[in-house]
This record gives C-alpha cells, sequence and structure tokens, in this order.
C-alpha cells in the first residue's frame, strides 16, 4: 500500500475483524511458563482492582505529576479503608515529607526533616482485614532522570519501612519511567514481589507495561540493569490520556508507527487518522518540564482508541507469546531503539523523549538499508512521510561517530556483533547481524553535522 492510500483510508475500514472493538479484554498467555496475565482496557478496568488484591496490602509506586492529577482516582479504585484516606487527605498535596500511621498503634508520626524520605511517601497500615491495605505511597520525580539507582535504593528503604512481604504487592501506576523502575524493584525485592501495572501514559499503554521487560538506567546507557518480571495483570484506563500532554502522547505514536512497520502495515492508517492533526510541541524544554504541561484534547474520545489500543497491543502479545525472552522475533520490538538509545543517552535523557528518540532511530536505520538494497526502494520515504504526519522532525544526517560508544553498549550487541532490526518493507521486519569488524562500514558516516 502507498502512503497516499493510506492517508485517504477511512480507519473503520482498517480495523481488523479479529479484533472486538466491544471486548474490554484481551488475555495474554506467555508461551514456555505456567503463568498467564490479563489486560483491561475500558473505563472499567480499574475495577478489576479487587479481584487482584482479595485483601493482600499493597505499595504504590507513581511520579509527581500523575500522582497529583489521578492519585484520587487509583484510591478510590482501591476502595482503601477511611483510615488510609484520612491520612492522604491529610498528606495533601504532593510534597517532600513523609507521613507515617504506627504498625502497631494508631498513632499518627510526624518524622523531622533528618527522618523524610525523598521520593515521598506515605507509610499506613490499617488493622481491618475486610479492607485492602495500603503499605506506601512512594512519588518519585517525573521524567527519564528517576530511572537510576538512586531513586531504587529509595524505594527499597520505603518497601522495608512499609514491610513489604512477598505475599504483598506493587502497583506500578504512571508511564513508561514508573513502570520500569517499580517493576525492576518488585523483581528484586526479596528475590520477586508481584506487581500490576496501570500505566497512564500511551507508550505505557501499548508497549512498555506488557512483556515483563523492566529496567534502570545508567550513566553508560539505557535499560542496562534489568530483568524479565511478567506484571499479574496490565490495567488500562483511557481516560488517562486526557491530561496527557502532546509530546508524551507522540512518545506511545511512535511505538505504534514501529509496531506498524514490523508487523502490520495496515495499522498505520489507523494511527494516522486518529492521530495526525495533533498540534505541534509548544516548546523544546526538557521532556520531564514538558510533561507538565496540558494537552489540548480528549484523546480517550477519539472515536477508535480502544480499538486502535488493542490492535497495537495484539501486536506486541503475539510476538512476547512466540518469544517471552527475546531469543528471536521478540527482538522485532527494537526497531529504532539501537540508535534512538544512543541518542537519548548522548542527551543525558533531558534533550530527547523516548519517542523522539525511536523516531530518529527508525528514520536513521531505514535510510541506511534502503542505500544497501536491504529495504524495498520507498520504504524510507514512506516511514519519513508518515512521522511527519503525526508531527515529528524529519532526522538529520545521522552522526554515527556521535553515538558509536552508546550503540556499542546496547543490549543487542553479542559476542559476534551487533543485531539491527530493518524493515524489508512496511509490515515485515527482520533480524539482520552486522559482525563487529562491519560495525563503521554499516554506519558509515554521511556528514559531521551533529544531532
Amino acid at each position: 500500500m502507498k502512503l497516499d492510500d493510506i492517508l485517504n483510508t477511512d480507519s473503520k475500514a482498517a480495523v481488523s475483524p479479529s479484533i472486538n472493538a466491544q471486548s474490554m479484554l484481551l488475555d495474554m498467555r506467555i508461551k514456555g511458563q505456567d503463568q498467564h496475565y490479563e489486560i483491561h482496557i475500558g473505563d472499567n478496568a480499574l475495577g478489576q482492582l479487587q479481584t487482584l488484591l482479595k485483601g493482600r496490602r499493597c505499595a504504590i509506586v507513581s511520579d509527581d505529576t500523575v500522582w497529583a492529577l489521578h492519585g484520587k482516582t487509583l484510591c478510590q479504585a482501591l476502595q482503601l479503608h477511611p483510615e488510609a484516606y484520612e491520612q492522604i487527605e491529610n498528606w495533601g498535596q504532593v510534597h517532600n515529607e513523609t507521613l507515617c500511621l504506627s504498625p502497631t498503634s494508631n498513632e499518627c508520626l510526624t518524622p523531622t526533616s533528618t527522618e523524610c524520605l525523598s521520593p515521598t511517601s506515605i507509610l499506613c497500615q490499617s488493622s481491618d482485614t475486610n479492607f485492602n491495605k495500603l503499605l506506601s505511597i512512594s512519588v518519585l520525580p517525573n521524567g527519564e532522570g528517576s530511572k537510576n539507582l538512586e531513586q531504587l535504593t529509595r524505594l527499597y528503604s520505603d518497601f522495608v519501612r512499609a514491610g513489604l512481604t512477598r505475599r504483598d504487592l506493587v502497583i506500578a501506576f504512571g508511564g513508561g519511567v514508573i513502570g520500569d523502575l517499580a517493576g525492576y524493584a518488585a523483581a528484586s525485592w526479596l528475590r520477586g514481589v508481584s506487581f500490576v501495572q496501570i500505566p497512564t501514559s500511551l507508550l505505557a499503554m501499548v508497549d512498555s507495561s506488557i512483556g515483563g521487560k523492566v529496567a534502570i538506567d545508567l550513566p553508560e546507557g539505557k535499560n542496562l540493569v534489568g530483568a524479565f518480571h511478567q506484571p499479574k495483570a496490565v490495567l488500562i484506563h483511557p481516560q488517562f490520556l486526557d491530561t496527557l500532554p502532546v509530546r508524551q502522547l507522540r512518545d506511545g505514536i511512535a511505538e505504534m508507527v514501529k509496531a506498524a512497520m514490523i508487523r502490520d502495515e495496515e495499522l498505520l492508517p489507523m494511527i494516522l487518522n486518529q492521530f495526525r492533526d495533533l498540534p505541534q510541541n509548544q516548546s523544546k524544554d526538557s521532556p520531564a518540564k514538558h510533561n507538565r504541561s496540558q494537552p489540548t484534547q480528549q484523546i480517550s474520545a477519539l472515536p477508535e482508541i480502544n480499538a486502535l489500543l488493542k490492535r497495537a497491543l495484539s501486536i506486541k502479545k503475539n510476538v512476547v507469546e512466540a518469544d517471552e525472552k527475546e531469543t528471536g522475533d521478540r527482538k522485532l520490538l527494537n526497531f529504532g531503539h539501537t540508535l534512538g538509545h544512543a541518542a537519548e543517552s548522548r542527551g543525558g535523557y533531558s534533550v530527547l523523549t523516548h519517542g523522539e528518540g525511536v523516531a530518529l532511530g527508525m528514520q536513521w536505520i531505514t535510510r541506511l538499508s534502503e542505500e544497501k538494497g536491504l529495504s524495498e526502494p520507498g520504504t524510507s520515504a514512506y516511514l519519513e512521510s508518515a512521522l511527519a504526519q503525526l508531527g515529528f522532525e524529519t532526522a538529520p544526517p545521522l552522526d554515527f561517530p556521535a553515538l558509536k560508544d552508546w550503540v556499542l553498549r546496547d543490549k543487542k550487541m553479542t559476542e559476534s556483533g551487533l543485531e539491527v532490526i530493518l524493515i524489508r518493507k512496511p509490515g515485515e521486519g527482520y533480524v539482520y547481524p552486522i559482525a563487529s569488524k562491519d560495525v563503521d562500514v554499516f554506519f558509515k558516516v554521511n556528514t559531521p553535522d551533529l544531532i
């Protein structure tokens, strides 16, 4: 299909008949393991918390932006004991204090400033077994800069103070950063505790919340410390998207374009019809600062948003079920990420958002593969035109020497070289190995222009 055809395709005609637009449930079963978890999409998704908890205690991990916007919604869904509600209400707006309720008494403790934890936390516990028990709320600074060892250690400290055990549950309430960080904390705490993903960003909803990859960043590179730890469930409440800034919304759009390019060309018409009229980014502030700006439309009201979420999720679902530990086809989900992660890392995670990095990476790698005859003619122009329609900038010429150090530390490096994901034609991705001695030749320098 040509791009002109895609732009003129009715979004309803692009919905696969295998996707039931009225269904509120998408099941995922991971092959090779005696487990499965469910993905609930829709306005009633948070209602599943009661079934998941079954009276278990929980620790919430969120960020300051998400908690200020949606913390009350989550607390209502949890149906917490009135004691917990009172403590949270008294805590008020997010600030740098810790409020504790003694596990052994009803005495309310106000710690001194030297005892306060950062990230912000509430620690509380109810003696009534008929109510869900909230152990802690850990609120981290918004943005990729929080996905590090320092914030991980602070979560561990909160878990210690809360008395989190293996029978308890961690709730990751936020975007991809919170899902990765809280998921890795859950994977490593007491050698593994259960966790639930409640994604609030489009990127997390369609990509990072499913599949079980959890990680933190190091100064030397993105996601270098991590694990595979599947969530107990993923609860997707589309109304959370209504407060998502446009720049952050495009992070998820980039991941959806990636999914379309590797497995489902017909997904692209749906993406374009839903999102090509978004306003342009208003500034080049750091990603964390920009995340506090407000959107200009209700995303949950878009006519095909639920069908679009399900279609994008189905691509990753099918790939992950076939290859949970990324030894084969799951590598396709890294399309655009090798160079994209390098660009993010080079900017110290403060210049480019993840989606902006992936959009650059997809363009760079597809230009190279088409020049080398590894992609069908026109594939690069097709991709760049679609991204431009969605508000992404056209990538400048690749300056590989500026990114090389990060590329060589990428998790897709093997003892024999680097594996990159290429697009044979739209909807058909494949793994292409590059021998170590040929990396410089493959990523030829077209111009010294910097990113």
